[in-house]
This record gives structure tokens, sequence and C-alpha cells, in this order.
């Protein structure tokens, strides 16, 4: 810890605290509990998180993660078309044996080989 008179005289600018625990509750949490313990030592001390630390980098570090999130939605749209186009095709392709199997009954289609 540095003594008060060189905090006062901002010998100390900025420290940094590193939480083991990446809970962002415990985070604010722990913010608060720094800024209190600053009043009750009459310091005049304030928490932010590393984005706002970071100011420019840390904003963009959050649009793109935004920019990754929307393209991994996007991926999943496509592939659950490309799967449910698949099915459709080979669903409709077959439709001369689903029907035959259907027109000859359940006991002699349970004998009938399986593709």
């Amino acid at each position: 810890m540095f003594p008060t008179d060189e905090v006062e005289r901002g010998v100390v600018l900025n420290a940094a605290v590193i939480l083991k625990d990446s809970n962002p509750k415990k985070l604010r949490e722990t913010m608060t509990a720094i800024e209190a313990q600053g009043k009750q030592d009459g310091l005049t001390l304030k928490a932010i998180d590393w984005q706002a630390a970071a100011g420019l980098i840390g904003q963009f570090i959050g649009v793109a993660r935004m920019v990754l999130y929307v393209a991994i939605l996007i991926i999943f749209l496509i592939a659950l078309v490309i799967i449910n186009n698949a099915l459709v095709m080979a669903t409709l392709e077959r439709v001369r044996e689903i029907g035959t199997l259907r027109a000859i009954g359940p006991s002699a289609a349970s004998s009938w080989p399986c593709w």
C-alpha cells in the first residue's frame, strides 16, 4: 500500500486489480467495495473495468464480439436451411418408394430391405 501523502501528490495514478473470478456481478461488487474502502480511508478512488480503461480499444473489443455473435447466428441459420433442404430433397426423391411401402402395409414393410 502506498502512503496517503504520496497518493494525494499523484505518485500513484493508476492501479490494476486482477480478479480470479470473471463473473460480471462479482466485478461490480468488487469495484463498489474498492470505492467504499477508498472513501473510508479518505481517498478519492474511481474503479472502472478494463474496457472503460482501455478506451477506444475496449469499445472495439465489444463491437468485435457483437459482430462475431451475429456471424455465428447467420452461419447457424444457413446450416439450418441447408440441412432442411437436404432432408426435403431426400424425401421428395423417394415419394414412390414411400407410397409403395404405405400401400403394401406394415407387415410387408418390415421385411423390406432398408437402405
